[in-house]
């Protein structure tokens, strides 16, 4: 099977900070298939895939794909870029770049914060709405969003700020490439920090 845990890998990177189903990484009607969710499985063991399932605003709301992320940045550049020109991470406004660096933001997230809880998850609002990552450590929980973007804009907490409202939360984070900020609306605390604070996330919201 050592094509299919290649296949598996390569379909991880490729779709890192989109929904990951078994469909990606062979179809559905290929040999082979029915083996796909036990090499996924298995990839989980290893600590070679971080498994993040994506929860809904009320429990019972269980079924919908779980994003996955490679748990070696080095790998999922060698995976996603390969063969592609290099790129600038400070040409942020255009489209690939944006794109590719939203994505390596969000895997090298999703390794630090694994690395400081039990668990991740996403968070699905409504069918065009979600928030990239939800924490729990002890009785606080934090909603992280990720935007490739060199600075802050209200804007792009727009989904935290309503899960913050919905829940009553008094924190919620936005992960970018700007500088550390703290912005105060209605009442909620939201962090601007840049992804190199992402091992210090809890401990800054903890201490507010």
């Amino acid at each position: 099977n050592t094509n299919l845990f290649g296949r598996a890998l390569s379909a991880v990177a490729a779709n890192v900070g989109s929904p990951s189903k078994n469909s990606q990484v062979i179809k559905t009607d290929a040999p082979g298939y029915k083996k796909v969710a036990g090499i996924l499985s298995r990839l989980e063991l290893w600590q070679l895939i971080i498994n993040a399932p994506q929860l809904g605003k009320a429990p019972e709301q269980l079924n919908f794909p779980p994003k996955r992320y490679l748990y070696d940045i080095g790998m999922l550049n060698y995976l996603r870029f390969r063969g592609r020109p290099d790129f600038d991470a400070s040409q942020i406004s255009d489209p690939f770049v944006k794109i590719a660096v939203g994505g390596l933001i969000e895997n090298a997230l999703a390794i630090s914060l694994r690395n400081q809880v039990r668990e991740i998850v996403g968070i699905k609002l409504s069918k065009n709405s979600e928030i990239d990552f939800g924490v729990k450590r002890d009785n606080l929980f934090v909603p992280i969003e990720c935007k490739a973007a060199n600075d802050f804009k209200l804007q792009h907490a727009f989904s935290v700020l309503n899960y913050c409202r919905l829940f009553g939360l008094k924190h919620g984070v936005v992960v970018n490439l700007g500088t550390p900020a703290i912005i105060e609306k209605e009442g909620i605390n939201i962090y601007s920090l840049p992804a190199y604070l992402a091992d210090e996330i809890l401990r800054l919201v903890a201490e507010k």
